[in-house]
């Protein structure tokens, strides 16, 4: 939760260093970071505590440079098709890491394993330090009034309401559906499915599948009349739908086809609403909202995993499950469907 409260200083960040210089910065960190966990990880937790704090700020940071560094080289259509294919290598990477660890764990020593880790910072930092034009532009010494800062996201929000709907939109898929699927992902297979232990393997496997397919799809279709005239809000109504029909197969193969679908959909509402956002705020408000999204997402994810586990110890998961469709689809509903066409900002100019 630390990222969270320390979202201001993330936020200032951006106002003194380009999303390059802070993405290379913060990977270069990370070196370290790995390094002196993997050190640390047998003198007990009370030591690791202060480099996971600063882990998750530098995790934050990254995740929300990205969105950043996008925002200053792309714009319209482009940028939509930039925000959705920047999914894609996140997910291979998720799943590549899955199927590493499995392997390294119990054949290498938890130092040597940090060593892995580092590397990567290092190659990440090297990748990030090939960005240019817009990513690369560092803030104006002179432009202090108009560095980004929290208010800078109430500023946004109450100029725009329909960007102020999609971004209350976007923290409530990711809180429900990504919070739901942190806690069936391991509980369905065994609960609803009767699998052994090799059930929650199969089942993120099947939603890895999902969102990389989701992510290639949303990147696809931007720009296609149908779909931009598809609202949103009717995405994330039929992903709350597919969570709930996952219970509906007794046997695993459809019930493992269902969730591929449901995070299919899932990505595909994720990363729409995330490049809608981000091609509509204007560029000095990128960074604001960039954290607030980041940090928005993972406080709501975590209150909703939280809520959701304790729940499903006292009365099963698929109560869980019926529950947080519900109101997910409940406030969508609520909220209507009129959410109006989004302001286009000023252009930017595109990277050569």
């Amino acid at each position: 939760m630390a990222p969270i409260v320390l979202a201001p200083l993330v936020i200032g960040i951006f106002g003194v260093l380009s999303p390059k210089a802070a993405l290379v910065g913060c990977e270069t960190i990370g070196i370290g970071l790995a390094i002196g966990i993997g050190w640390l990880v047998p003198h007990g937790l009370a030591l690791l505590l202060p480099l996971l704090v600063l882990r998750g700020i530098v995790d934050v940071t990254v995740k929300s440079g990205r969105m950043v560094a996008l925002k200053a080289c792309f714009s319209g259509d482009r940028l939509k098709s930039a925000m959705s294919l920047n999914s894609t290598p996140y997910i291979l990477g998720l799943a590549s890491a899955g199927l590493l660890a499995s392997v390294l764990v119990g054949r290498l020593e938890i130092w040597s394993i940090a060593l892995v880790a580092a590397a990567c910072s290092g190659i990440a930092a090297l990748l990030y330090g090939m960005l240019h034009g817009g990513a690369a532009a560092a803030p104006e010494p002179s432009a202090l009034a108009t560095r980004p800062k929290l208010r800078d996201i109430r500023t946004a929000l109450d100029a725009d309401r329909p960007l102020a709907r999609r971004f209350a939109l976007y923290l409530l898929v990711v809180a429900t559906m990504q919070g739901y699927h942190t806690i069936a992902r391991t509980v369905f297979p065994i609960e609803r499915l009767g699998l052994e232990t090799s059930g929650p393997a199969w089942l993120q496997t099947a939603s890895i599948g999902g969102v990389f397919v989701g992510a290639v799809l949303a990147a696809a279709c931007v720009g296609l009349r149908r779909y931009e005239a598809t609202r949103v809000e009717l995405i994330a109504i039929l992903g709350y739908g597919l969570m709930l029909a996952t219970w509906l197969p007794a046997s695993p193969a459809p019930a493992m086809g269902l969730y591929f679908l449901f995070m299919l959909v899932y990505e595909i509402a994720f990363v729409r609403l995330t490049g809608e956002i981000m091609a509509a705020c204007r560029q000095e408000h990128a960074p604001s909202l960039s954290v607030a999204m980041t940090t928005g997402s993972l406080g709501g994810m975590t209150m909703v995993t939280l809520a959701g586990g304790w729940a499903a110890t006292a009365v099963g998961l698929s109560w869980v499950c019926i529950g947080i469709a519900a109101i997910g689809a409940t406030v969508v509903l609520a909220g209507g469907l009129a959410g109006g066409p989004l302001r286009r900002p000023e252009p930017v100019p595109e990277a050569e």
